[in-house]
């Protein structure tokens, strides 16, 4: 039996309660490392560990287990929530927008940059497909010697070559990147 949705619905709760992992395991009686590795679907609770976090998150253990029809298919992400990634001298800001997992092979993000600054894509992993979205400013894609230019709202499709790519994106851009992965 797979409970990989447990993982997820602890992330959706935290999310929604604004709460820490130390805040959710002080709540819960649950280690912090314990939930993250639930959070990342790398283990399975006990029913003593599933008790405690039916409790803290005040549903049953059934509906902690067994979501059935119940359980949600749509995950609002507000506009103002923190971004999951911040680097303070570049001001590139980075929301990872689909739930964790271990399993995924699409990754999707939502960025911004208060400065002109320079993404480097070079440890993709292989067989990659990077899909940008720019919806503001302008973005120069460098690959091997080639350069592609892309102003706000167009869109490019990067076949990842083995040794990667960099983006030098204008201050005030922002966009949408996909990672596929075959």
């Amino acid at each position: 039996m797979d409970f990989h949705f447990i993982g997820q619905q602890l992330k959706r709760y935290r999310s929604k309660h604004e709460l820490s992992f130390d805040e959710f395991s002080k709540k819960s009686g649950v280690s912090r490392s314990m939930l993250c590795q639930l959070e990342m679907g790398k283990t399975t609770p006990t029913l003593t560990v599933a008790a405690k976090l039916a409790e803290a998150m005040e549903m049953k253990l059934g509906q902690l287990v067994d979501p059935g029809d119940n359980s949600e298919v749509c995950t609002v992400i507000p506009s103002n929530a923190k971004a999951q990634f911040f680097h303070k001298k570049s001001g590139y800001s980075e929301w990872f927008l689909n739930e964790e997992s271990s399993r995924r092979d699409t990754e999707l993000y939502r960025w911004t940059t208060t400065k002109s600054t320079t993404k480097d894509f070079s440890l993709c992993r292989t067989r990659t497909r990077t899909y940008l979205w720019l919806t503001k400013g302008s973005a120069t894609i460098q690959i091997g010697d080639s350069q592609v230019k892309l102003k706000r709202g167009e869109f490019a499709e990067i076949k990842t070559p083995n040794y990667g790519f960099s983006l030098d994106l204008s201050a005030q851009s922002a966009g949408i990147w996909v990672h596929s992965y075959a």
